[in-house]
């Protein structure tokens, strides 16, 4: 079955840490921490297979463990990857405190300018943008290929 919609953005694996007590330089501090599937474009295509939307999520993921475990959560919820490569899946730490505060920490992998052509193979109906890509060193070019 081809996708109706197409999303190109981010995969990443979140991991969120939640201190059992103020951060303090040179100190172990006990935290409980869980990890996730994340990442702006995955968390789109996600909401939309799960309201019955045939999706495809175009995205850099690694053949690593953090993007196994991607891949393995996507395809649980009937999104199609087209993974292109990648150094290292992207990894996003959340640091949250007791009142719903947060800070993240980012390692992103870049999706490549030159992804316009496997967007174009999969002739979606729709296209969806995730706003990190734009936000990439490289989205000018990005964004003009997919515009082309």
């Amino acid at each position: 079955m081809s996708s109706v919609v197409v999303v190109v953005g981010d995969a990443t694996l979140d991991v969120h840490v939640s201190p059992m007590r103020p951060l303090a330089l040179r100190s172990d501090v006990p935290a409980e921490i869980r990890m996730r599937p994340g990442g702006q474009g995955a968390n789109l295509a996600v909401r939309l297979a799960r309201r019955g939307v045939p999706v495809t999520l175009v995205c850099t993921l690694a053949d690593d463990p953090a993007g196994r475990m991607v891949r393995e959560a996507l395809a649980e919820d009937v999104v199609s990857v087209e993974a292109l490569p990648a150094d290292a899946t992207g990894v996003i730490v959340v640091i949250g405190d007791e009142s719903g505060e947060r800070s993240m920490l980012s390692h992103r992998a870049s999706i490549p300018p030159d992804v316009a052509a496997t967007v174009e193979g999969l002739s979606p109906a729709w296209l969806l943008v995730s706003g990190y890509a734009l936000l990439q060193p490289d989205a000018s070019a990005l964004a003009s290929g997919l515009a082309a």
